[in-house]
């Protein structure tokens, strides 16, 4: 079966949340960020194993980079057939 993995920025609210939603309902497994606490919508998914959801300003280069290398580790790609990058985060 194939794998399929989405960083997505901005899983706290909005648009980001809603994203992370339609790739999981879609079979997609999702590492999620935010300066913010997961959103309540995906709270389920996140206890299934199905999203991870780690908290952290992209701002910061240190905990992006820490991010990326734990979400794209080696024991965390196994099986996966295709990655995608949802960047959403933005301000106004």
């Amino acid at each position: 079966p194939m794998t399929f993995l989405a960083l997505v920025t901005g899983t706290s609210r909005g648009l980001g949340a809603a994203i992370a939603a339609a790739l999981l309902r879609r079979g997609w497994r999702v590492e999620g960020c935010a300066r913010g606490p997961l959103a309540a919508e995906l709270a389920e998914a996140a206890a299934s194993g199905r999203l991870a959801h780690a908290r952290f300003d992209l701002a910061d280069e240190d905990a992006r980079a820490a991010w990326c290398d734990a979400a794209l580790a080696p024991a965390r790609l196994r099986g996966v057939t295709r990655v995608a990058l949802v960047n959403n985060a933005g301000l106004l």
